[in-house]
């Protein structure tokens, strides 16, 4: 009996003593860098109320929001509206203002001052208003231009739209792809076919499912084994040791087990590609999708035919995601990462639609930068964001206003100077630090 007692009394100082020590590093972990960890596991890293309903684009940012903290996979920055409902300081009567839409690589990602239309701004010496919306595709850009137009009263200079080659397409054909509930943003349709691109759209009950999984498991979904979900989100709300144990391997393939029922073929799997490569697909494999390329052009036509009627300039900027970017990141299987580009350039060009393509300006500075690849992957982008970086965005803001400059879309004192500056500053990105 004596033993059985001292056996447990050891048993609890042992229990006792793994507990004081994990605490113990939770409080250490607490007061440096990685308290990161904690704060993106909070919900849906946008702050509550910081989008709105909007009648014409399912969804907008909400006029004079005040300064919060917005959390993403590799860092933490303040973010606000002005009384546009854009991501900028306030608009003060500029009259040759540019106009910059785009999704979430023209809103930010990245801290405010370093937002690659800021860089746009400083060098050009004209004020650009940064109205990029994150999720938003062709169709709701034009709504967004139309409307910032009308609340300024008069029509931009200049309309620069931020095209996402990831996402655009597939935004435009699920419009409207996401509305607001409750304070937060949530998926409205999906791809419910990939054989025939067949759409399914959430009734109001589902979407208060989608709502209150997220709010239980941390997921859009309910997974194969909520209770253990429901703890593993628990934790991963309330301790960081547990966020950072559960990010490396075997840990995260065993959270993803979970999740999936250990079913890692699942069409669910399968779907989740689907959305990731959707532009990148073969148009031979799957018929629907030349049908949907069509109606995504129409929408870019629609902005060059208003910016011609309105007497307005415009130049689209084509955004490579980071595979197109880095080979190495690549996931297997037959995709065509130049496929976009091929079809966007063939009909801007049909259309005489101004645009710039980033992709092999981009490839070409990684190119002449050498290194290593394992550094390569945060040369330009996030290492677990998809988004630019600081760099990244720096070197898109300086491309975009060497062309600016080049093509006479912008006045400025110094040609020469001004592109020679560039130049110089594009040669010391290279050769710096990583953002």
């Amino acid at each position: 009996m004596k033993l059985i007692k001292k056996w447990g009394l050891n048993v609890v100082l042992v229990l006792l003593s793994i507990l004081f020590a994990l605490g113990a590093v939770e409080v250490v972990l607490r007061l440096t860098h990685y308290k990161e960890y904690l704060l993106r596991s909070q919900f849906y890293g946008y702050p509550k109320f910081y989008f709105r309903a909007d009648d014409k684009s399912g969804f907008d940012i909400s006029d004079n929001f005040s300064v919060q903290m917005f959390h993403f996979a590799d860092g933490d920055t303040k973010i606000w509206s002005n009384e546009m409902g854009c991501f900028d300081y306030p608009y003060r009567n500029e009259k040759n203002y540019i106009l910059l839409v785009g999704d979430s690589f023209t809103w930010g990602y990245a801290p405010f001052e370093t937002k690659f239309g800021n860089i746009i701004e400083n060098y050009s010496g004209h004020r650009v208003l940064k109205c990029g919306v994150s999720g938003y595709g062709s169709r709701q850009e034009m709504i967004k231009i139309r409307k910032i137009a009308a609340r300024v009263g008069r029509m931009p200079s200049l309309v620069i739209v931020g095209y996402c080659m990831g996402n655009d397409l597939k935004d435009d054909y699920l419009f409207p792809h996401a509305t607001f509930q409750d304070g937060y943003l949530l998926k409205k349709s999906i791809i419910a076919n990939l054989s025939t691109g067949e759409k399914k759209v959430y009734s109001e009950a589902e979407l208060k499912d989608q709502l209150s999984n997220w709010k239980s498991f941390g997921l859009n979904r309910r997974p194969a084994h909520p209770d253990i979900q429901r703890l593993n989100w628990w934790f991963k709300q309330n301790f960081l040791f547990y966020n950072i144990i559960s990010q490396q391997r075997p840990f995260k393939d065993l959270g993803s087990k979970i999740v999936s029922g250990g079913n890692t073929e699942s069409p669910q799997n399968e779907y989740n590609l689907f959305n990731n490569v959707m532009p990148y697909v073969p148009l031979e494999k799957y018929p629907w999708l030349r049908n949907a390329w069509s109606e995504h052009l129409r929408s870019l036509k629609d902005i060059g035919e208003f910016s011609k009627s309105s007497g307005t300039k415009v130049l689209i900027v084509l955004i490579p995601m980071k595979e197109q970017v880095y080979d190495f990141l690549r996931p297997s299987g037959d995709y065509r990462w130049g496929q976009p580009d091929e079809i966007l350039i063939k009909y801007f060009r049909k259309h005489s639609i101004p645009f710039l393509d980033l992709m092999p300006l981009f490839r070409e500075f990684v190119k002449k930068t050498g290194g290593r690849q394992a550094a390569h992957e945060q040369d330009l982008y996030w290492g677990n964001d998809p988004h630019w970086n600081i760099k990244g965005n720096k070197l898109a803001g300086l491309l975009v206003t060497k062309y600016l400059i080049d093509n006479n879309l912008v006045e400025v004192a110094d040609r020469r100077e001004m592109k020679a500056r560039i130049d110089e500053e594009i040669k010391n990105l290279g050769t710096g630090g990583r953002g």
